[in-house]
């Protein structure tokens, strides 16, 4: 079986090439790395390109401009399923990297003896090692009705509407803070999704968007994520879409990848104030593809 790598690279070279290296220690040998520039305004693109020019394993693909997180893994995702004919498809950000030689035999024995969809890995993040799988979903709940659901949502995007003008005067994280101290977080509105612990297989779970495996049987079907995001969300989107057309999705312990966090958007957006106004920006324009989804449903 074919195995594809895809990395989304937006000016962070350093990310990148950490990542693309670690893939070396990977003990299989019919392994394929996808790079997809997404419009970087820097050199970036061109260098990694240079660099891995005489890799037959490596494959290049610019994009002439930021498409986003969704559309940009895509470009990989057509290309490695159609044009490499992969088999099993990983999604790993730049700011990942890998430190298990039979991570890829893992994930392929693990289909052999039970067939999934798709399959997210134990993220810990190389920063302070803590876990940041399986993802507890707050956006909706399987226990819930659809139209519950779509109240839980249309909080959550309110909510965040508030905060992006809150982020525009620089009040948002005081906001925060008193309703924390106040309230505990349960001020935050919930799909009320219990949180599961990291060394536990699971069945049917939101997975972390960093890292992402797909099989067989989900490219029988699709052509990659739901694509009408820029940045954010779209776990939640995938994990919804897995629900409702019944797909098995297993976050799966037994492999692991480490996670440098948001390095790309820490770069690029220095400001923290502006950072935080993309993240609900985005959250926003996310959560509400996703609430037209459940809406189509109703």
């Amino acid at each position: 079986m074919k195995f594809a790598f895809v990395i989304l690279h937006y000016q962070t070279y350093s990310d990148t090439l950490d990542c693309v290296n670690s893939l070396s220690i990977v003990d299989y040998p019919n392994v394929e790395i996808v790079i997809i520039d997404n419009g970087s305004p820097n050199r970036s693109g061109d260098l990694l390109k240079h660099k891995f020019s005489n890799n037959p394993r490596v494959h290049f693909l610019p994009s002439q401009t930021n498409v986003g997180f969704a559309r940009g893994n895509n470009i990989g995702f057509y290309y490695a399923k159609h044009t490499l004919h992969s088999d099993f498809i990983a999604l790993i950000n730049n700011d990942t990297f890998i430190d298990d030689a039979l991570f890829v035999t893992k994930i392929i024995n693990k289909y052999k003896h039970s067939p999934f969809h798709i399959l997210g890995p134990r993220v810990i993040s190389s920063i302070d090692g803590s876990d940041q799988s399986p993802r507890t979903n707050k956006d909706w709940n399987r226990q819930k009705s659809l139209a519950e659901n779509v109240k839980i949502l249309q909080a959550r995007i309110d909510h965040y509407k508030k905060m992006k003008a809150l982020a525009s005067i620089n009040l948002d994280t005081t906001f925060i803070k008193i309703k924390k101290k106040i309230f505990r977080n349960s001020w935050l509105p919930s799909s009320g999704e219990v949180a599961y612990h990291p060394s536990q297989e699971i069945e049917d779970v939101k997975i972390n968007g960093c890292a992402i495996i797909f099989s067989p049987l989900y490219l029988e079907k699709y052509e990659g994520l739901y694509d009408r995001t820029f940045m954010y969300g779209e776990e939640s989107i995938l994990h919804y879409i897995s629900n409702r057309d019944q797909l098995k999705t297993i976050y799966f312990p037994d492999v692991i990848l480490y996670h440098k966090e948001s390095s790309s958007t820490k770069t690029v957006l220095r400001n923290k104030a502006k950072r935080r106004i993309f993240y609900y920006k985005n959250f926003i324009q996310s959560r509400s593809e996703l609430l037209n989804l459940m809406k189509d449903e109703l």
